[in-house]
């Protein structure tokens, strides 16, 4: 019996080591080959922009703007995975700077305006107007705020409105994102921070990616992110951290 239980013990200790090594393996051959991705796509996409500038005519202009935005979403695509691979090797650092937190959102709001206005959709701010010196991680807020808005644009109808709320309550900065599209299935909305989840009822495209590496990063900062409402009048998502 107590040779049987060495056996046992040893047998369960090497399927951890093995099953450790092989993640690990995994993991490292899954962040390799994602760089890999880059050369190849940054190679297209050098020329691509420069034939942009050079071509007036309309139709093949077209053509190659459709192409760099294809470019432009694999880009998007692979920082995603290589984030997630850092999540996971835990090899991300949380990299603070001091500036005004309501001037750097409100440039976040007034790239995705550019995007929003080619369906009619208003980005308004509302909340804290005055300037807030502190410490944060610009680059992890930034990509939160971005799959945020970005959602927010692509699920919402044309000429509707997307509010973002910049609340603060002692040294805990609250940031909510609503909109006013179709919202989330009821049966989907305990699903969306999944990684690769996407709902069955959705037309849009996607990878399942944003919201998941959002959460991720929101925790890293010491907050959180969470779906506040969802109906068919449009969805809220918040968005604390704590304030330094």
């Amino acid at each position: 019996a107590f040779i049987l239980l060495i056996v046992l013990l040893f047998y369960f200790y090497q399927s951890k080591k093995n099953k450790e090594a092989l993640e690990a393996a995994k993991s490292k051959f899954f962040s390799n080959i994602t760089h890999e991705f880059r050369t190849p796509i940054a190679l297209i996409q050098g020329p691509l922009e420069e034939l942009c500038k050079k071509n007036q005519d309309p139709e093949i202009l077209k053509k190659l703007e459709t192409a760099q935005s294809g470019t432009n979403e694999l880009i998007h695509l692979i920082n995603q995975l290589l984030e997630i691979s850092k999540i996971e090797n835990q090899k991300i650092e949380i990299n603070e700077s001091y500036g005004d937190l309501i001037e750097f959102l409100k440039q976040i709001q007034n790239k995705h305006q550019d995007i929003a206005a080619q369906k009619d959709i208003k980005i308004e701010y509302e909340g804290l107007d005055q300037s807030l010196y502190c410490y944060f991680d610009a680059d992890k807020i930034q990509k939160i705020l971005d799959n945020l808005l970005s959602n927010a644009v692509k699920f919402s109808s044309n000429r509707s409105k997307i509010t973002v709320l910049l609340e603060r309550t002692d040294d805990i900065i609250n940031l909510s994102i609503t909109d006013e599209g179709p919202g989330i299935p009821e049966e989907a909305q305990s699903k969306i921070f999944d990684r690769f989840y996407r709902s069955e009822n959705t037309s849009q495209k996607g990878t399942g990616l944003g919201l998941p590496l959002a959460k991720e990063l929101s925790q890293i900062l010491g907050g959180n992110l969470k779906l506040e409402k969802s109906n068919a009048s449009g969805s809220k998502f918040s968005f604390t951290f704590p304030l330094e």
